[in-house]
């Protein structure tokens, strides 16, 4: 994102860099038997996830100490916990073996993050990023029953 020029200093381009690194969930399934060997089912519960955000600022033409402050750049890591939602079908192809396809919406919040630098004596800027932190998932799995 290229910012508005600042007197006689050129462009300031500002990097957002977002990771959602883990990931994790709580739930209880509901479920319909369509068959005797094919499960449809909701799903809902908790869940928890850490995630990764960086904000900097970027002018090349800009004066020092633009370049060289520390406050030109600013990273958090963000564990957080929110809910999921989802559904999916199971289909039982022996006594214990049956496989699955599962669709999750999962949403834990959000996180912010805020820059303030300076350029010249009486003149500075602030930056805030916000993310709103969710993720859609599907999964494919192959279960073996136990009991």
């Amino acid at each position: 994102m290229v910012g508005p020029p600042f007197a006689g200093a050129g462009n300031v381009t500002t990097v957002y860099k977002y990771e959602f690194d883990d990931i994790g969930t709580v739930r209880a399934r509901l479920g319909w038997l369509s068959s005797p060997n094919l499960l449809w089912y909701g799903t809902g519960g908790l869940a928890y996830g850490q995630t990764k955000l960086s904000t900097s600022a970027q002018c090349a033409a800009c004066v020092v100490p633009f370049q060289n402050e520390s406050t030109t750049e600013t990273f958090s890591t963000h564990t957080s916990v929110g809910w999921t939602l989802g559904a999916g079908v199971e289909w039982k192809l022996t006594a214990v073996w049956s496989v699955k396809a599962e669709y999750l919406y999962a949403e834990v919040g959000s996180q912010n993050n805020t820059i303030v630098y300076t350029y010249g004596p009486f003149t500075s800027s602030l930056t805030s990023t916000a993310q709103r932190e969710k993720d859609n998932i599907v999964r494919f799995g192959v279960n073996y029953r136990i009991f």
